[in-house]
């Protein structure tokens, strides 16, 4: 009976829940979705060693330097990816990367039925 009287009042109340489409505001200091800028990485590596659960690849890519009319290629490892469905969102390799190409965004509504959605690449 007391089980009830209390659905019977519960159906009198106003919901306690927001819509969904409304967006609260987010900390400043959200680690949402990454945002890599590939071009400016030094391919130091720092970021896939210190990375948990291995959610950053590095690759390697040939750079050609012109220095005094030779053309010199050198081997370089740069980040290449970073897979979200491993990611953790620890941080560290925001702040372990000494040029400070990767940072966390204020996205955060990432589910995907598409997996490839959940891969930043370069």
């Amino acid at each position: 009976m007391k089980m009830f009287k209390e659905a019977l009042a519960s159906l009198l109340k106003k919901p306690e829940t927001i819509e969904y489409p409304v967006r609260p505001s987010t900390p400043e200091n959200l680690r949402g979705k990454h945002r890599i800028e590939f071009e400016k990485c030094i391919g130091c590596g720092l970021c896939e060693k210190i990375c948990p659960t291995g959610a950053i690849k590095l690759k390697e890519e040939t750079l050609k330097l012109n220095i005094n009319g030779k053309v010199i290629e050198k081997k370089v490892r740069k980040i290449h990816s970073l897979d979200l469905t491993k990611c953790i969102f620890c941080g560290q390799c925001v702040d372990i990367c000494p040029v400070k190409i990767i940072k966390f965004t204020k996205e955060y509504e990432l589910a995907s039925s598409d997996i490839e959605k959940l891969k930043i690449r370069k």
